[in-house]
């Protein structure tokens, strides 16, 4: 999933209040996001167990844009 600034259905970017900041103006922001996930079975395993994603958020700080990545790994209990 990639957006930017046209609107997706079911989702998008939108600025919270911290980055959309006060009488002073923004303190930042959040331009795109760029989204994959996906679904493991491991090794000696009949189904799938593990979800794996990566989230990339372009900030845009006084006109420097800066990448907020985050990547994680969810295990079935």
């Amino acid at each position: 999933m990639t957006t930017g600034d046209a609107t997706v259905p079911g989702g998008g970017t939108a600025n919270t209040a911290f980055l959309k900041g006060g009488k002073d103006g923004a303190n930042a922001d959040a331009v795109s996001v760029t989204a994959t996930s996906w679904i493991e079975t491991l090794q000696g395993q009949t189904a799938p167990t593990q979800l794996q994603y990566s989230q990339t958020v372009l900030l845009d700080f006084n006109g420097i844009s800066w990448p907020h990545i985050m990547a994680g790994t969810l295990h079935k209990a």
